[in-house]
């Protein structure tokens, strides 16, 4: 038979030993260094727990690896078996439903244009999780105040499975109370994950004869940051 111990390191933890043969103690419970014995032809599972670690800055994702050791009595023979988690924050990326023209225009503003006072205009902007874990998002309540205007202000959008990454729509309403120019940026909190944003400006008029931007379609780079 072979008699051995298993042990690991943070953020790694042994949860439960379960072996086909009844052994010495309670092998149920993971004790430090505690010592097992296999005859042949019998097996050992070993269930494991990943705890994310307290000392964890920023939203960065991050790889972290360790051994579950097997120790082998009496000599201290060891044999290692690699344990890896890739530990992923939630993000999202945000981009216009339908492409625009203009190609000049910075790929972090979303541009109106001339609009009426009179004749709010809207555009649709789809929010993407490419990531493969949920990404609970809301909106700064300071970017919808005045006259840019979101809905929803607030979603959860699934990870991606098979397939497309999943998506959600955010309609955004530009209605100009006088003759200036207007900006405002637009700040997508992302819970415990990375956020993004962009500025949405546009300008209003009184001129009835003012063709509104949004009426001149262009193409918008997919922008990524926060």
């Amino acid at each position: 038979p072979l008699t051995f111990s298993l042990s690991t390191s943070k953020p790694f933890h042994i949860v439960s030993v379960d072996a086909s043969v009844p052994q010495d103690g309670n092998s149920d419970l993971h004790q430090a260094e505690q010592v097992y014995t296999l005859p042949s032809r019998e097996n050992i599972e070993v269930k494991f727990q990943f705890s994310i670690p307290d000392d964890l800055d920023g939203t960065e994702d991050r790889q972290f690896e360790s051994d579950l050791i097997i120790r082998f009595d009496p000599k201290g023979v060891e044999q290692r078996f690699p344990l890896r988690a890739h530990y992923i924050f939630p993000t999202l990326e945000v981009k216009p439903s339908k492409p625009r023209r203009n190609v000049d225009a910075p790929s972090d503003v979303l541009d109106f244009g001339m609009v009426h006072v009179a004749a709010p205009q809207k555009l649709l902007l789809t929010l993407t999780n490419p990531t493969k874990v949920a990404a609970a998002w809301s909106l700064d309540p300071e970017s919808v105040k005045g006259v840019f205007t979101c809905v929803p202000i607030s979603g959860a959008i699934p990870g991606k499975g098979v397939g497309l990454p999943k998506t959600q729509e955010v309609e955004v309403t530009f209605a100009p109370t006088s003759a200036d120019v207007f900006a405002r940026r637009l700040k997508f909190i992302v819970a415990d994950g990375r956020g993004i944003s962009l500025t949405v400006e546009g300008q209003g008029t009184v001129d009835e004869t003012t063709e509104s931007a949004l009426d001149r379609p262009d193409p918008w780079n997919m922008i990524q940051g926060s």
